[in-house]
């Protein structure tokens, strides 16, 4: 049934612990909720870092740009960027 309803998913919000964002995030949760090839198709993936206030402002920073190369080279997903 959550696969059915993830067809009028616009926009998939992920959050993500900003002191071990990798860790944190859930690699099966698009591929159970939209499968293999929707990354290019499918919805837009906001990812929301928590816990940023204990992250030193330099580190994080550099996390958000890191995050962005990561998610746009690990597969064909159109980032949506909002700072």
């Amino acid at each position: 049934r959550l696969r059915q309803q993830s067809k009028h998913v616009d926009v998939l919000i992920e959050v993500r612990d900003a002191r071990v964002p990798i860790s944190s995030r859930n690699p099966e949760l698009w591929h159970s909720l939209f499968g293999d090839s929707v990354e290019r198709t499918g919805p837009r993936k906001l990812i929301v870092l928590t816990k940023s206030d204990v992250v030193p402002s330099s580190r994080l920073a550099a996390l958000r740009e890191e995050t962005l190369q990561r998610e746009t080279s690990a597969s064909s997903a159109r980032p949506l960027r909002v700072e």
